[in-house]
């Protein structure tokens, strides 16, 4: 099965951002150019207006993966629903990056305010944590019997477990955030990261390696 292989989901995801790009600058490209900001450094003002909102090539193949591991994947998608929930949710917040960058190129440089954000990022977020948790709390009941050690959220009280774990997520969503701000600087480091993930999952059993791969292989 194509889910199976992580090199194979990486080069068709490639594949299909390369096409996916070049419809978005035919179709969108020229309209979708943002004014540099007038606090940023001077020779940047010089590029004139910066082409944006590309991202939304990844929530078309997050979506994607998602529904096809969800179609494609073991009948009860006992491990490939993790990784649907993480596709999901990632595809999720890019979708509100693409609302973020249109509007930042029909106001100037002015994007959604925090108080519209923050709230759809908030909920988004305990959503898949409570997600995470009852998958992990499934998986607890399955390899009850082995005595393993499980991991940490699924040990962890409820009113610890959603405050650190919706730090993490509003930590990792803004720090991503505000490094997009640089030019080309969160595409690389994202890449550094997924590249790391992506080998360490190379087994294909793994339920995080569909969005990885897909990630990877699209940057």
């Amino acid at each position: 099965m194509p889910l199976e292989n992580p090199w194979l989901v990486a080069l068709l995801s490639g594949l299909a951002a390369g096409v996916l790009f070049g419809i978005y600058r035919l179709v969108l490209g020229r309209r979708m150019a943002q004014r540099i900001r007038d606090d940023g450094p001077e020779h940047h003002k010089a590029k004139g207006a910066v082409p944006t909102g590309t991202g939304i090539v990844f929530v078309v193949l997050l979506l994607a993966a998602g529904v096809l591991v969800t179609i494609y994947g073991r009948n009860d998608l006992s491990s490939e629903r993790l990784g649907v929930y993480v596709c999901w949710a990632a595809a999720l917040m890019g979708l509100l990056g693409w609302v973020d960058d249109s509007r930042k190129v029909r106001r100037g440089t002015e994007g959604l305010k925090a108080r519209y954000k923050l709230p759809v990022m908030i909920v988004v977020g305990l959503a898949l944590l409570y997600l995470l948790r009852v998958y992990f709390a499934d998986m607890q009941l399955d390899v009850q019997s082995a005595a393993s050690v499980q991991p940490w959220p699924v040990s962890a009280p409820w009113w610890l477990f959603y405050p650190v774990g919706l730090f993490v997520w509003l930590g990792a969503l803004n720090g991503a955030n505000f490094t997009d701000g640089l030019d080309g600087l969160l595409a690389s480091t994202t890449l550094v990261v997924l590249a790391g993930v992506f080998y360490a999952l190379l087994d294909g059993n793994e339920p995080l390696v569909v969005p990885a791969a897909v990630g990877f292989g699209a940057l």
